[in-house]
């Protein structure tokens, strides 16, 4: 998403920062996600002294740990070389970095190819997680109030109908 205006960009940065943009991903997680759930976890970075790539690691009792809120819709299951999979909608509350994978790994559903976060290492050299749908509360500037991207076509590889 960019603005072609000083005032656009003003709108939407507030937009993010006060979490009035409603976020919408789609993500293939190993496992069969039986029902819909919204967990409440708290996130920290991990210490990993000297490496540029860090992790963050769920339910910390420290003062640096962030809540974070997170719903997960399965919409269908399918098979990836004999291992169960879900392809699940996740509408978050929060948006802290790494937060879905995060999460997802702890309640045993890792993201698909996330060998970063617990997954079994995948041909693909990816983790499935898309950034499929932002809203937008109603507004005078012309911004539309739903912006929907297509899924990538791995996505469309394992599950054609969604």
């Amino acid at each position: 998403v960019f603005s072609q205006s000083l005032i656009g960009a003003k709108y939407f940065s507030e937009l993010i920062q006060k979490h009035n943009v409603k976020k919408t991903y789609l993500a293939i997680l190993e496992g069969k996600l039986p029902q819909e759930y919204y967990w409440t976890d708290s996130i920290e970075k991990k210490d990993e002294k000297g490496n540029y790539f860090h992790t963050v690691q769920v339910n910390t009792n420290t003062e640096k740990a962030k809540l974070t809120e997170t719903k997960v819709i399965p919409l269908a299951y399918g098979k990836y070389n004999q291992l169960d999979i879900t392809l699940a909608e996740f509408v978050i509350g929060t948006g802290k970095q790494h937060q879905i994978r995060a999460v997802s790994s702890f309640h045993g559903y890792p993201l698909l190819g996330d060998v970063a976060y617990n997954a079994k290492k995948i041909t693909e050299n990816r983790f499935f997680l898309h950034a499929y749908k932002l809203n937008f509360p109603e507004n005078s500037l012309g911004i539309p109030e739903e912006i929907i991207c297509d899924l990538p076509k791995e996505f469309v590889k394992i599950f054609p109908y969604s």
